[in-house]
């Protein structure tokens, strides 16, 4: 639910990681890159689903993680 303020409102915004159906949570999307909040791993050239959702709209994207993924979650990894 958005928070409402006298000049405008938040919106609750969220971004999970689908891979093999495990979902693990995102910091940051970029452009062309994503900044992982949970650890996870993930094989060069894994397929994933990014899921982003602002307060009750959902969004579902197909990425390529050309790179794949390590266990540190402070990492930015390229997808396409």
């Amino acid at each position: 639910m958005a928070i409402h303020w006298q000049t405008g409102f938040s919106a609750n915004v969220e971004a999970y990681l689908e891979i093999e159906g495990a979902r693990f949570r995102v910091e940051r999307v970029g452009d062309g890159s994503l900044g992982m909040r949970d650890s996870c791993r993930a094989a060069v050239g894994s397929m994933a689903t990014l899921i982003i959702k602002v307060d009750d709209w959902e969004k579902s994207f197909q990425i390529s993680l050309p790179e794949g993924l390590t266990s540190d979650s402070q990492q930015f990894v390229p997808f396409f």
